[in-house]
């Protein structure tokens, strides 16, 4: 199989409002998504989870009327099963184009699916390991088959991750 990642150049990002039109592919194994890392190892002794990890969409072709948007940090992520995700139900996914939004400041961080919030994290105002959400991130888009998506049922052939467009806003 061929798939792709997208990975944005520059400076980053930090504290903007983050928008992508898209609709998804659709079949068993299917796992595009729309998230950002860290630009740079400011924290701890690993990149991840340690600078944290904002997934503004997954949407996972093994269960595909619903989306994940995921926050992880050192101290809350999937391999310790405490990562700050949520699933919402996006029935048109594959059909209809949806709009997944991330709103993010110095408290909070939230992310939508045409304009209602599904997953809120207030920044704790602890420390790095529960909130690096304070440094600027790139972003990347992908469209990968297998793991997450489930196996990849071979009859799904071609498949496309249709992008409308993304905007970034200044706060």
């Amino acid at each position: 199989y061929t798939s792709a990642k997208l990975k944005s150049k520059g400076d980053g990002w930090k504290y903007k409002r983050m928008e992508i039109r898209a609709k998804m592919p659709s079949g068993l194994g299917t796992w595009p998504a729309f998230w950002l890392m860290a630009k740079e190892q400011t924290y701890g002794e690993n990149i991840w989870p340690d600078n944290g990890e904002i997934d503004i969409f997954e949407h996972v072709g093994r269960d595909p009327n619903y989306n994940l948007g995921c926050f992880y940090t050192k101290n809350f992520h999937w391999m310790h099963g405490t990562g700050k995700t949520e699933v919402v139900e996006v029935k048109t996914a594959e059909s209809e184009f949806h709009i997944y939004t991330l709103d993010w400041n110095d408290d909070r961080a939230v992310l939508s699916v045409d304009g209602v919030p599904y997953n809120t994290f207030i920044n704790p105002h602890t420390n790095w390991a529960d909130w690096p959400f304070d440094q600027k991130y790139y972003m990347m888009i992908n469209l990968a088959l297998g793991g997450f998506g489930g196996p990849v049922d071979e009859n799904i052939f071609p498949q496309t991750l249709l992008i409308d467009y993304v905007r970034i806003y200044e706060p």
